[in-house]
């Protein structure tokens, strides 16, 4: 399921994929620091094993990726 769905992102052209790393997916993408704005590969926790939401938050990050500014701030919202 997990690759089906990196898979379809790709194609799609969003640059996040989406994680299995213990008990909650992540999203990993190339983000902004939030201090210093240097890119660089972050994830970010979901907390939920539901494959349908991390789909959904990483098609809302990856059109937050499409204008970098103000990103952390819609995230964070």
């Amino acid at each position: 399921m997990l690759e089906k769905l990196n898979r379809r992102l790709k194609e799609d052209g969003v640059r996040v994929r989406i994680e299995d790393r213990g008990k909650s997916l992540n999203l990993r993408a190339s983000l902004p620091d939030r201090e210093t704005s240097e890119v660089r590969q972050q994830r970010i926790s979901l907390n939920t094993t539901d494959f349908t939401e991390a789909d959904r938050q990483a098609r809302f990050l990856g059109e937050l990726m499409s204008s970098p500014a103000g990103l952390w701030e819609a995230w964070d919202a």
